[in-house]
């Protein structure tokens, strides 16, 4: 949801997802639970684990006017002291490949469950969005309007690149 100051605000006191055009916030799912992960441009500034309710990183760190306005704006919303200012670490590639493959796997079912070439397709698009949806994932404008036999050939070489 695209957001102005004020509704920022809003949403990162009700750890809710937003974009902004200068910062955004996500809530990603992890191996532990899922956490709230607010950016300035492209740098964390603010992590919580919702599912511990607990503050795992602040940076205190001064980067722009722009990005102090956001870091008051998390202050005002949370007791960010105490909270470390040390970054998490990424995954591992490890751990990503393996998400990938999970999401290649499952997309293949659809070979199975799909009793013609339409449903079969419709799972693998399903799956696909479901598993990668907001983690780089831009599906054609015209994607609806593709025959089966094109959706067929390109679903399949995602799942072969995935797998």
């Amino acid at each position: 949801m695209r957001v102005n100051y004020q509704e920022m605000e809003r949403c990162i006191a009700n750890l809710q997802p937003y974009e902004h055009g200068s910062s955004h916030a996500v809530r990603r799912k992890t191996a532990k639970g899922e956490i709230y992960e607010v950016y300035s441009y492209t740098t964390l500034v603010f992590s919580y684990d919702l599912t511990t309710g607990v503050g795992i990183y602040w940076s205190d760190r001064t980067y722009s006017q722009t990005t102090s306005r956001l870091q008051n704006i998390i202050k005002r919303q949370f007791n960010v002291e105490g909270i470390s200012n040390t970054p998490p670490e990424d995954k591992t590639e490890e751990e990503g490949l393996s998400q990938l493959r999970t999401v290649a796997s499952v997309m293949s079912l659809g070979d199975i469950i799909g009793e013609n070439q339409k449903e079969r397709n419709d799972w693998k698009t399903r799956m696909l969005r479901a598993g990668l949806d907001g983690r780089g994932l831009i599906m054609p404008d015209d994607w609806d309007e593709l025959d089966e036999d094109t959706k067929t050939a390109r679903l399949d070489a995602v799942i072969k690149e995935l797998a």
